[in-house]
């Protein structure tokens, strides 16, 4: 696809009735190889769920995290079955509550998560995403050569098991 556009998304999913079919004769002529969608307000999953059920999507781009996890039970699962990538906006914060993911996260002990590559806060957020969810693509964002770093340790490391996974949610509080 020499000179084309790999994945080209609805952002926010607006106008995606009218754009989604525009989308695919697009990638059917070869224009582009990847159709997404992508919002970051659960309150907008329904239309994402709406999207994937025309069959056009290949990518679904959403937010997931410790805070933020109705994914978890509407598209996550819709996706798979629809064998769709899934890209993950805010896997360390969450949009709105970026300070409340921190001050929960402040008084958990990283001692037992180390053998899974965590160093701070930012990789076990990323960490537990990619135990629990071998299959999403992380999107993590950072500006520090040093988040960097320990943002990419986690990847080689063991997957955390789902004991573990467990009592990190049951500390975090998450819904």
């Amino acid at each position: 696809l020499l000179g084309g556009i790999d994945l080209l998304q609805i952002h926010n999913m607006a106008g995606w009735q009218a754009v989604l079919p525009c989308l695919a004769e697009l990638r059917a002529a070869g224009r582009i190889r990847a159709v997404g969608v992508t919002h970051y307000d659960p309150a907008s999953f329904g239309a994402i769920e709406a999207a994937i059920e025309t069959g056009i999507p290949d990518v679904i781009q959403i937010p997931l995290n410790l805070m933020e996890r109705n994914a978890e039970r509407r598209l996550l699962p819709l996706a798979r079955e629809r064998g769709l990538g899934m890209l993950v906006m805010t896997p360390i914060q969450p949009l709105f509550q970026r300070g409340e993911l921190l001050r929960r996260l402040r008084g958990i002990d990283l001692a037992p998560f180390r053998p899974y590559g965590v160093t701070d806060a930012g990789s076990l957020c990323l960490k537990y995403l990619l135990s629990k969810h071998a299959d999403l693509v992380l999107l993590p964002a950072t500006s520090r050569e040093e988040r960097v770093q320990s943002n990419a340790a986690v990847s080689g490391a063991p997957a955390m098991p789902p004991d573990l996974i467990a009592r990190l949610e049951r500390e975090v509080g998450a819904s």
